[in-house]
């Protein structure tokens, strides 16, 4: 039950262990990669070689219903916008202060990951929240470090001290 630190041969041989011992027990059906719309179905060819050596048929392509949508939703809930890659991006001069939770952009996304390193140079206070000291962290002027699966005890300690303080907008809160 604990993590305990293997090489890299190590990992993939328990991986494909695991992937034959699925293949074997549940048949080739019943594995199924998956995935979304950006930027994720630009590794699918990877991903369709090696479901066919093991025999799988199974790629699923949902695309906007489980990814690309539900993130134009939760955009256009909480922050009221909606931005993305392809559509637009955060103004990070803007903000007084970014929240950045499990999220490491300098990795993940580049050109949004200098946009917001020139905003924090720029003033823009930069709060990360991630168990992985990331590039952005050793920036941060706050990086806290929950322990892994603590995050919704922190988001709801959070969410408690504002609803305490009374640190939200509450025309906002009403309207919406």
């Amino acid at each position: 039950g604990k993590w305990k630190r293997v090489s890299w041969d190590e990992a993939l041989d328990d991986i494909a262990q695991s992937l034959l011992k699925i293949r074997d027990t549940y048949g080739p059906e019943s594995m199924l990669y998956s995935f979304g719309t950006y930027p994720a179905k630009n590794g699918i060819h990877g991903w369709v070689g090696l479901l066919g050596a093991l025999d799988s048929p199974g790629t699923f392509v949902p695309n906007c219903q489980y990814c690309f949508t539900p993130h134009i939703i939760g955009n256009t809930l909480t922050a009221g916008l909606v931005y993305d890659c392809e559509i637009g991006y955060p103004d990070f001069n803007e903000s007084r202060l970014v929240v950045l939770w499990g999220s490491n952009l300098t990795s993940s996304f580049p050109a949004l990951g200098k946009q917001l390193l020139e905003a924090h140079w720029q003033g823009t206070k930069l709060l990360i929240i991630n168990s992985r000291f990331t590039e952005l962290a050793a920036k941060a002027d706050l990086w806290l470090q929950p322990r892994p699966a603590t995050d919704a005890a922190l988001a709801m300690g959070m969410i408690n001290i504002i609803c305490e303080e009374e640190l939200y907008d509450k025309a906002f809160v009403e309207m919406w």
